[in-house]
């Protein structure tokens, strides 16, 4: 379950109405926490966006994460919200040390 979306971008340059913009995406869950570095653009007369990039960090679970996601959506210029859509692939380190295997094996043996 998504707990937390948070992004922070930064103009990089481009000439209107395309820009370029770099920053981080943010998705925090119960279990950790993942980080993308991103890089694509923005246009400032439709809202439409384009943005990817790999995984950089994560907590949790996602610790020694790696992939690329891929984002593709329109910012509402009007009211500042946006829908989107999120695609690419995380790939999760096989030994994440979160004794769910445990806990996994003690709920069996009840």
């Amino acid at each position: 379950m998504l707990e937390e979306f948070s992004w922070c971008f930064d103009i990089t340059g481009g000439t209107p109405p395309e820009l370029t913009l770099a920053g981080t995406v943010v998705f925090t869950t119960p279990r950790g926490t993942l980080t993308v570095m991103v890089d694509g653009t923005f246009n400032v007369v439709t809202g439409a966006f384009r943005a990817s990039g790999p995984v950089a960090s994560g907590t949790g679970v996602f610790t020694g994460a790696s992939g690329r996601l891929r984002f593709v959506g329109t910012q509402d210029l009007v009211t500042g919200t946006f829908t989107e859509r999120v695609r690419g692939r995380v790939c999760l380190d096989e030994d994440d040390d979160d004794d769910d295997d445990q806990r996994d094996d003690d709920q069996r043996d009840d």
